[in-house]
């Protein structure tokens, strides 16, 4: 475990946003995740870890993180598999007003979450996407830019760039919509 010494002072600086983060046996880079969350200058309400298998080694790793400070419980999800179903298993748990995604091997920027927030308390809107940078395996990196402003329309037929990592959505808003698409296996 890469228990870093931001771990042990963490200290919740009174956000409402609990971050959802599925994961499937993937050990290694669910602790990268989990470290860029706990690396956020805004820190978050609370961490759901959902996993699809009893995995002990993700089991090891969330309780490592929750003895050092985070808040981070880990929940299985046994009745919906897949990404999908586990975001949706984790905005049920989830206690904050807002909810962050972020797949197990995905991370984010230190001020991910501050700036996101920003958007959402200063501008009175439901749900905020950022764009993404993509490192490929052989170094190249492919930025996506979100569009300045789309249609509800367009985004839902085409998705301009929604991924399971770069969406803070509003808790009531999630609800209405009835969450991710669980028959759907990939941009769901």
């Amino acid at each position: 475990l890469r228990l870093d010494g931001i771990l042990m002072s963490y200290e919740a600086q009174g956000s409402d946003v609990s971050c959802i983060v599925p994961t499937h046996a993937r050990p290694g880079e669910l602790s990268d995740a989990l470290d860029s969350i706990a690396s956020q200058t805004m820190q978050s309400r609370e961490i759901l870890v959902v996993t699809d298998l009893q995995d002990p080694q993700t089991a090891s790793i969330v309780e490592g993180y929750a003895r050092s400070g985070l808040p981070v419980r880990l929940l299985l999800n046994d009745v919906h598999p897949g990404a999908s179903g586990s975001r949706n298993l984790g905005a049920l748990h989830a206690k904050g007003t807002f909810l962050a995604f972020l797949d197990d091997d995905d991370i984010w920027n230190p001020t991910y979450l501050a700036t996101a927030m920003k958007h959402l308390n200063f501008e009175d809107i439901d749900m905020v996407v950022s764009g993404i940078r993509r490192v490929r395996n052989d170094g190249r990196v492919q930025r996506f830019v979100m569009p300045a402003s789309v249609d509800a329309a367009e985004w839902f037929d085409r998705n301009p760039g929604l991924t399971g990592s770069n969406v803070i959505i509003r808790r009531t808003v999630f609800d209405q919509v009835g969450g991710f698409d669980i028959n759907l296996p990939v941009m769901n």
